[in-house]
């Protein structure tokens, strides 16, 4: 994933234009980019420069003053157009994620309230699936994305050590259980209601699972998740933070992934108050 820093112009930002899986020669095209910023608003339209071998589809957007204004994630949408008619635009009909992320302009303080975790990109989490990010929804991994980034931050108890610096092994092993947990989000789906709802606690904890029209109850434990590789990885993040002083007994909605949907979508990775 490309970063910038709030009120960054430059450099400017090459983008591969990928249409169903395949490169696009740009060389008859117009390519339009629109931006959305992490408050909702967005950049107006505007018209990227196709590059000088528009065989490769790469577009080269110039980002203005005022663009990158604000901390956070922005996602763009692009559409093509024949040279020089702007009326008949068509959308990419498999885009991949487009997304950039903005940083503060400013030294990270030793107050700050959740420790630095890596990013990953849409890449990262198809390597886990072992699929081209090309054939993945962008915006389906998108929200497995974010959602992968809280489960992280929560499964490893990270807001025990306020201003915890990752050291290269922790960034490593933080990257990859980020991405394993986002590749089993965007698995089960993110349109998975994560229900019923109940007070539980890390480690061992029970829930019930609707199948069809069959309730039952079902055990979890050795474990955040049960599933060995992503709990090791756990395991070591919350080795990092252990000492902290903080107490580890704190409720936690835990979900039943296979639920249908039915309700909206609650955010497990958020301690009950």
């Amino acid at each position: 994933m490309i970063t910038y820093r709030v009120d960054d112009i430059l450099p400017q930002l090459g983008i591969q234009v990928v249409d169903g899986g395949q490169v696009q020669n740009l060389e008859t095209l117009d390519v339009f980019v629109r931006w959305q910023k992490p408050d909702g608003t967005e950049i107006p339209e505007r018209q990227a420069v196709v590059g000088p071998d528009p065989s490769q589809g790469i577009a080269n957007y110039v980002w203005v003053d005022g663009d990158l204004n604000l901390q956070g994630f922005y996602r763009a949408i692009i559409q093509l157009s024949p040279e020089g008619n702007p009326d008949a635009r068509y959308s990419l009909t498999n885009p991949p994620l487009v997304e950039i992320e903005v940083l503060s302009n400013d030294f990270a303080g030793i107050d700050q309230s959740y420790p630095m975790l890596p990013m990953i990109s849409g890449e990262d989490v198809a390597v886990i699936m072992g699929v081209p990010v090309s054939s993945l929804d962008s915006a389906r991994l998108i929200a497995s994305i974010d959602r992968g980034r809280m489960l992280t931050y929560t499964y490893g108890e990270m807001w025990k050590c306020p201003g915890l610096v990752l050291d290269p092994q922790g960034i490593q092993i933080a990257k990859m259980l980020e991405a394993s947990l986002a590749a089993r989000e965007y698995t089960t789906n993110p349109l998975v209601v994560f229900g019923p709802y109940k007070k539980e606690t890390f480690g061992s904890y029970s829930y019930e699972m609707k199948e069809t029209n069959v309730m039952s109850t079902r055990q979890q434990t050795g474990g955040a998740t049960g599933i060995p590789n992503i709990d090791a990885m756990i395991g070591y993040l919350q080795w990092l933070v252990h000492g902290c002083g903080m107490s580890s007994d704190i409720d936690i909605v835990f979900p039943d992934w296979r639920q249908p949907l039915t309700e909206p979508i609650f955010d497990p990775s958020v301690p009950v108050q």
